[in-house]
């Protein structure tokens, strides 16, 4: 116990710590970009979930799924894309990428013309996706849980409830009133990530690493 109480938990640090601040084009529909792991602790069940209401509410919305795959993948994501094809077709809305972006350029100018990037994740330590994302001008769209409130304002989070269901429904209320306020053309990242900034974070492992200098020297 005693090793845990004098650890210390040092955050990733991002390159540019400076966001987008442009507003989103107010004449197009909502873009939205999904980019974790294709794997089970990244929510793929709460994803379909809200991939189904927002087929069946037709919402004005361009889904991007997007990141690492691997042989083995949850199943869910068949679905979602069978209801992306649905959803395209129903709406006249561009279909969004779907699977992984091999050049780094390609995956970097989607983030810029991204409105909106969307966790829906069960387990996340800092969220590296989604703060990459907001430093090229996307809006985060969050779980008020996991390590996102530390950073994350709350208007941007989404309440996570004991169903499914009810969780995608409170996001799907956000992505509505993301919809209202690009309409508005009032939409723009204002997320804090300054904290995260390469030097800040240089200047904590080094602190960290005096210290154990100096307990070793006395040992």
């Amino acid at each position: 116990m005693t090793r845990l109480n004098a650890s210390v938990v040092i955050p990733v640090p991002l390159l540019d710590s400076s966001p987008r601040l442009t507003a989103a084009d107010s004449n197009s529909a909502l873009s939205i970009v999904w980019n974790h792991r294709w794997e089970f602790d990244k929510g793929p069940e709460l994803l379909l979930a809200v991939v189904v209401a927002l087929e069946a509410q037709k919402l004005p919305v361009q889904l991007h799924v997007v990141g690492q795959q691997f042989r083995e993948q949850p199943i869910e994501f068949k679905e979602i894309n069978n209801l992306l094809d649905s959803h395209a077709e129903n709406t006249n809305i561009k279909r969004g990428l779907f699977g992984f972006i091999e050049d780094m350029n390609d995956y970097t100018a989607l983030l810029e013309t991204c409105d909106v990037v969307l966790s829906t994740a069960i387990h996340d330590f800092q969220g590296l996706a989604i703060q990459e994302a907001c430093l090229k001008g996307c809006v985060p769209l969050t779980p008020d849980d996991l390590a996102y409130p530390e950073y994350i304002p709350e208007k941007y989070r989404y309440p996570v409830q004991s169903q499914i269901e009810a969780t995608a429904g409170g996001a799907i209320e956000q992505i509505k009133n993301y919809c209202e306020l690009k309409r508005q053309g009032e939409l723009f990242c204002d997320v804090d990530l300054s904290a995260y900034q390469g030097d800040k974070i240089k200047r904590l492992y080094q602190a960290e690493f005096d210290k154990l200098t100096h307990a070793s020297s006395i040992d």
